[in-house]
């Protein structure tokens, strides 16, 4: 809640304030090498080390170092030397002849002290009857980042008047403005500012310089930035980003955000009829955010372009109005009444407009006028409406027995359907108030028992997307191909879309011992119908991909509970001690409860229990626990996702059934689990986040199958709740089945008499072979002839059936097939350099799946022989669809079906097929330092990371074990792949062996400088990664990496010289359900350098 100020009912008042001071950096950087003569040593180290672990001799390594030394670092010489002499000599001495050629690192240019200037100035005062306050404010703050500020203005006025004893008005009008010049924040190896200034060399200067050291100057006497490409005389080609400069970037990039914000408050009261009051207030929000993106053409990311420029304008406007009409009285002698009856009217809207343009004429001007290429330009405004009516009145007698109720009738422009009725009531009884309870009142200072059950409603549905705001309706986007217009649907919208509604059913008991301690026990139930989930459907017939409907429901349950004492302390914890090095778990409750602490207290989550996930937002939470304060930490665990099925009674639904199966699937038809309920109904499954469906298989007795598919979605390691009804079954259930195989036959149909033989009507046979008939005039006698069966002989024969009320009279009706058989022939499409074998050849072991076309049950599964002929058992006359479902060693698989047909007895339907050769091949090589020193930084590189093989794989992925002992990771750089997708990163720590999501949504076309950081993955202070893996799913043959992924890790500081550390990384990914795998190791050693001897003197 924000308390905004008001006047006092005196004189006029004047304050003002102003502050001045200096702003800088409140932390030191890591130490880190600045001396420039120190880093060519240590480099030269690094170089002997590697050398002398390949092999050569100490005094070679020594000088191959002395030698290579600037060649490593692109002739970069911060010293001027004597020609023919080295930088560091061969004992790993700078060269004492060494003179300082310049001395401009990119860390001391980037940070200021910078100057801050705020003032603010307020007037108020008033009379009896009005009260007035205005206010300004102006704040100047340049930041201690080169090319970064920020300054605001503000300014309020704030007016109360009480015009008549029944009637005040009053209003709260406030403005603002900001300027704020930024910095780029993103990863990369010249973007980020505090990425350069720890991890540029101190060699690497800010300007050019030529052979004497001396400033180089360009024709307007301006001096002329090191791009990394040979300005400073003497170089070549930086190793690090090439044609960047940050400093240059943050002098002559823009990074411009202007805001511009008015709010209004406004409201008008007056009073009647002694009990009633009426209230209408008025609210006006503007915000308008102006921002410009500039990267000059003379030098980093917008080189390329020419330079790049994007301007953006972009509004938001809100308005609220509501009137309240309230009542309140007393009547006689404790019966308290209030009550309220009000409209509200809620919009909202968003404009947006931005474009970009390159190729900038005037390196200087960043507007659009000054580029030459449009690249694109786009606006768009959305609206929101939400209309309410509303109702509330509370009850209560003495303070002793309450109740309320309140009823709400709400429209939202999201939907066709726009309006939604929502209510609740409750109820609750002090019991610490009755006479019975007298006797307990030396300690029981208070103890009331409620309930309440209550409707609401949601429409905030899609958040986050501008389509969400008309989800009613199909949405396009406009496409231009160069010669003519076209559009492409990006949302397919739903008339029927409703709102979400919740129920939730509440029980608690709040209660007061001894003035001392106070708590509550709470018992909820919360259901949640009508929830919004994407549908799959087929586009073949539906003419889209899915649907947007209200097809889900979720229900919570819980019970919540709270200690404390009066005076801020928990009830002791282990005797009130801290628990060893600040960790402690939760007890039965799901409470940790600790006294005898003050001050800021952070509190982090470090491991949860299993089938639960961490929510990193809310991981760590930081609070002020002062003297005799409480403060009450809640964080909340994500379930692993999955699916809860609950059966219950069409007729009754609160009775559940037991006994049913059902088979979960992906929308695309793969089978995920066969499960069955339980004996209370329900039955729960662990699944990962993606889209399923739920179907019902086998019915429990006396009850139909419901072969409907119920649809859900796995999100964000939630759990979905299904409720499935079955309908019970009294009356005739056949079961027409194959004589020889006792399977069902489909479309079977039967002509039902009654007793006197008047026909009733016609059935047909399911996918089963199942024929339910339930709707039976009455319990009897009645007769069933079979009159048609395609591909079996039909059986003439009348059968009588006896029903009696409330029992099911089941008949299995067999039928002989007339049949015929399905032969294949398998054979080699080309040579196969595997087995030797050339094309034609007959290829054994090849295994097919044969489906009825019409029902698609699996009827058959053979395999070819020796020469390459695989034949089906005798098949009723039909359609028929062979799969190839297991190829033959060392050839592909080819699923693509073929249908066949068996038209008349004893016909073999033959069928040709071929594969090609397959060979399947994964591979990655890993490389790094040969030496190391402890503390050092140690990078890794991976090559030749791919799929060879001339087939897709599934859950292709490559990953790296770290060898936790010796280093911790620090960051990622992810490469480049030749296939376009996406794909995540996920890690395990020593804490936790589950994976979790590092960074998701990956391009494989872009290479990312991930921080792998524990401080950018918020981890605790004990918990290192031990392995990440980068997963990609599916991946074509030929997929493979393109620019090379890096990792970089710290070494450890207390490693000892001469000991080795190994750091493994490996590929996968699986064909035909079997692993295609590769491994490769990289072993480093570590070194120490010996201690120099002491000095000796003459």
């Amino acid at each position: 809640m924000i308390t905004t100020k008001t006047g006092r009912n005196d004189k006029l008042s004047i304050n003002f304030s102003g502050t001045w001071g200096i702003t800088q950096r409140a932390y030191k950087d890591y130490d880190m090498v600045t001396d420039p003569g120190e880093f060519y040593r240590l480099t030269w180290y690094g170089i002997r080390n590697t050398l002398w672990a390949g092999g050569n001799s100490i005094e070679d390594s020594n000088l191959g170092a002395s030698q290579n030394l600037l060649g490593e670092l692109g002739n970069y010489n911060a010293f001027i030397i004597p020609d023919g002499e080295y930088l560091v000599n061969p004992d790993g001495q700078l060269n004492p002849s060494a003179r300082l050629r310049y001395n401009d690192s990119f860390a001391d240019a980037m940070f200021r002290n910078a100057f801050r200037q705020e003032y603010n100035v307020s007037a108020s005062g008033g009379n009896d009857r009005t009260d007035y306050y205005v206010s300004m404010g102006y704040l100047d703050n340049d930041s201690y980042i080169l090319g970064s500020s920020y300054k605001r203005f503000t300014a309020r006025a704030n007016v109360n008047s009480q015009l008549k004893p029944w009637l005040k008005v009053g209003t709260n009008i406030g403005y603002s403005k900001t300027e704020q010049n930024g910095v780029n924040e993103t990863n990369g190896a010249a973007a980020n500012p505090f990425d350069v200034a720890r991890s540029w060399a101190p060699i690497f200067p800010v300007h050019a310089y030529d052979a004497e050291g001396n400033l180089k100057y360009d024709e307007n006497g301006l001096p002329i930035y090191d791009a990394g490409t040979g300005q400073t005389d003497g170089t070549t080609t930086r190793p690090t980003a090439t044609n960047q400069n940050l400093i240059a970037n943050l002098n002559e990039d823009i990074r411009r955000a202007e805001y511009n914000n008015l709010t209004s408050r406004s409201y008008i009261e007056f009073k009647f009829l002694k009990h009633f009051t009426f209230t209408a207030n008025y609210s006006y929000d503007f915000t308008n955010d102006s921002e410009t993106l500039f990267y000059t053409p003379t030098i980093g990311d917008g080189a390329s372009f020419g330079g790049r420029g994007t301007k953006g304008s972009f509004n938001t406007t809100t308005t609220n109005f509501n009137q309240i009409l309230a009542y309140s009285n007393i009547f006689r002698v404790g019966h308290n009444l209030s009550a309220k009856i009000g409209h509200e009217y809620y919009n909202y809207k968003y404009s947006y407009l931005a474009g970009q343009k390159t190729n900038f004429f005037n390196p200087t001007n960043p507007e659009l006028n000054n580029g030459g290429q449009m690249q694109y330009i786009d606006s768009y405004t959305d609206n929101h409406n939400i209309e309410g009516y509303f109702a509330m009145a509370d009850y209560d007698f003495r303070n002793r027995y309450y109740l309320s109720a309140a009823f709400r009738h709400d429209g939202t422009s999201r939907f066709l359907d726009r309006w939604g009725n929502f209510w609740s009531v409750g109820a609750a009884w002090r019991l610490s108030a009755e006479k019975f309870m007298a006797a307990t009142s030396s300690w029981l200072n208070d103890l009331k028992l409620r309930a309440s059950y209550g409707t609401q409603g949601n429409e905030n549905i899609l958040p986050g997307y501008s389509y969400a705001y008309t989800p009613y309706q199909d949405q396009y986007e406009i496409t231009w191909d160069g010669t003519s217009l076209g559009y492409a649907p990006i949302f397919y919208g739903n008339p029927d879309l409703t709102w979400e509604k919740q129920k939730t059913v509440d029980v608690g008991l709040d209660f007061r011992f001894f003035n001392r301690v106070y708590g509550s026990v709470e018992y909820f139930v919360r259901r949640t119908d009508d929830m919004l989930f994407q549908r799959p459907l087929a586009f073949s017939t539906d003419g889209r991909p899915y649907n947007w409907e209200n097809i889900g429901s979720m229900r919570n349950s819980g019970v919540e509970f709270e200690l404390t004492y009066a005076e801020g302390g928990y009830v002791d914890d282990a005797n009130g001690h801290l628990s060893s090095k600040g960790l402690y778990k939760t007890n039965e409750n799901g409470e940790i409860m600790i006294s005898g602490v003050t001050g800021t207290i952070v509190v982090k989550e470090t491991q949860t229990i299993p089938g639960y996930t961490i929510d990193p937002a809310g991981q760590s939470q930081t609070v002020v626990v002062n003297p005799a304060d409480t403060q009450t930490l809640t964080f909340y665990n994500q379930p692993i996702g999955g699916v809860e099925i609950i059966k219950v009674n069409e007729a009754d639904q609160t009775e559940r059934i037991p006994n049913t199966t059902f088979e979960i699937r992906k929308v695309d038809d793969e089978l995920i689990d066969t499960v069955t309920t339980g004996e209370d109904g329900r039955v729960v499954v662990s699944l990962e986040d993606g889209a399923y469906y739920a179907v019902e298989t086998e019915a429990a007795e006396g009850f139909q199958v419901d072969p409907t598919p119920h649809y859900f979605e796995v999100e964000g390691g939630k759990t979905v709740s299904l409720t499935v009804t079955n309908k019970a079954f009294s009356g005739i259930l056949i079961h027409k089945v194959d004589a020889d195989t006792r399977e069902g036959i489909y479309g079977v149909t039967f002509l039902l008499y009654d007793s006197n033989k008047n026909p009733l009507g016609q059935y047909t046979s399911d996918d089963r072979g199942y024929v339910y008939i339930d709707d039976l005039p009455s319990s009897g006698r009645y007769y069933l002839r079979e009159l048609e069966n395609e591909g079996y002989i039909v059986d003439e024969q009348l059968k009588t059936v006896y029903v009696t009320d409330g029992t099911t009279t089941e008949i299995t009706w067999e039928n002989t097939a007339i049949t015929g058989q399905i032969q294949i022939t398998k054979t080699s499409a080309d040579y196969n350099s595997m087995n030797g074998w050339p094309a034609g050849t007959p290829i054994p072991n090849t295994e097919f799946e044969i489906y009825n076309a019409r029902t698609g049950n699996l009827v058959d599964t053979i395999k070819t022989d020796r020469n390459g002929v695989a034949s089906s058992r005798p098949l009723p006359l039909g359609r028929y669809k062979i799969v190839e479902s297991k190829a033959a060693d060392f050839y592909g698989l080819d699923q693509t079906p073929i249908e066949v047909e068996i038209e008349y007895a004893g016909q073999i339907v033959k069928a040709a097929m071929t594969n090609k050769s397959l060979y399947t091949n994964v591979s990655i090589k890993k490389t790094g330092y040969v030496e190391v020193m402890p503390s050092q930084q140690i990078r890794y590189d991976f090559s030749g990371i791919g799929n060879n093989s001339t087939t897709s794989l599934t859950s292709f992925y490559w990953r790296d074990t770290l060898p936790t002992q010796a280093v911790r990771l620090d960051k990622i750089v992810t490469g480049t792949y030749n296939v376009p997708g996406n794909y995540k990163v996920v890690y395990k720590t020593n804490l936790n062996p589950n994976y979790r999501t590092m960074y998701d949504n990956l391009s494989t076309q872009q290479n990312y400088v991930l921080d792998a950081s524990p401080a950018a993955l918020g981890l605790a202070s004990n918990e290192v990664i031990t392995e990440f893996m980068v997963v990609f799913g599916v991946v074509p043959a030929n997929f493979r990496q393109v620019e090379a992924p890096q990792v970089y890790c710290n070494v450890v500081s207390w490693l000892t010289g001469g000991t080795q550390f190994v750091n493994q990384a490996d590929v996968g990914g699986v064909y035909n359900g079997q692993w295609i795998m590769a491994t490769s190791r990289w072993v480093t050693k570590v070194y120490k350098p010996a201690e120099p001897l002491p000095r000796t003197g003459y």
